[in-house]
């Protein structure tokens, strides 16, 4: 974390590359394309900093590079490994434009979830101004239970304003917020921006079972949605079977 655990977030940064980050694909079957772009494997990056708690980007850079040359789909930055709800806006654009520039043809997601719905359309904005390939999106538990029309209402508002594609990642045990079966697949098959889940909501072989049958019973015409699993892949053996 940052404060007190970014010493040891700096010696654990090479293990949790290869670790913590690792994502597999999943896919809805259908019939378009949309979501081939989230396939692989998609690390997670942890974000450095100096004893100063400043951010060291050229460290960043060096982590970005390191996964394309081992031959990553892509890379997911400002997420919640990331520390995202511990950075500046201002931090947010430079770990981004940092990014985009040490990833070369690798595509980058950024992570621009906030409270605020508004604050994260701006950030969704930002990313797109900067060069990022799409954006990773979880809602933020609220005092009172959000219901699934408000949750949808979240994800349809990032749609509308910002052009990219959408990573719908479903953790509940960070975000305390509980999303169905039922309600992602309403989201991914009238959202077409939402082209993936970053399944993180476990068990996640039920999960993933129960997403499919939902699916199953979507008009075909609906586009196609990928499955990232999460959690370090560790239970992607068994998420892909």
């Amino acid at each position: 974390m940052r404060g007190s655990m970014r010493a040891l977030a700096k010696l654990t940064r090479v293990r949790r590359r290869t670790l913590a980050g690792t994502s597999s694909s999943h896919r809805f079957q259908s019939n378009t394309s949309g979501s081939k772009s989230f396939q692989g494997v998609w690390p997670i990056v942890a974000t450095p900093f100096h004893d100063d708690e400043a951010l060291d980007l050229e460290g960043f850079a060096k982590s970005i590079r390191f996964f394309r040359e081992c031959g990553a789909s892509g890379a997911t930055v400002c997420g919640v490994l990331g520390e995202s709800n511990r950075l500046t806006d201002a931090e947010r654009a430079q770990l981004v434009e940092t990014a985009v520039g040490a990833a070369g043809a690798m595509p980058i997601c950024v992570g621009v979830s906030h409270a605020g719905t508004r604050a994260t359309v701006d950030l969704a904005q930002m990313a797109q101004d900067l060069g990022a390939h799409s954006v990773m999106v979880t809602p933020t538990k609220e005092a009172f239970p959000q219901s699934d029309a408000q949750l949808f209402d979240y994800f349809a508002a990032v749609q509308d304003g910002c052009a990219l594609p959408i990573v719908l990642q479903d953790h509940p045990a960070s975000t305390g917020v509980f999303m169905g079966a039922e309600l992602l697949v309403q989201i991914c098959a009238h959202l077409a921006s939402v082209q993936c889940i970053k399944l993180e909501a476990v068990p996640t072989p039920p999960k993933i079972a129960a997403l499919r049958k939902a699916w199953a019973a979507q008009p075909p015409a609906f586009p196609e949605c990928s499955i990232l699993t999460g959690l370090g892949a560790l239970y992607g053996g068994v998420d892909v079977e």
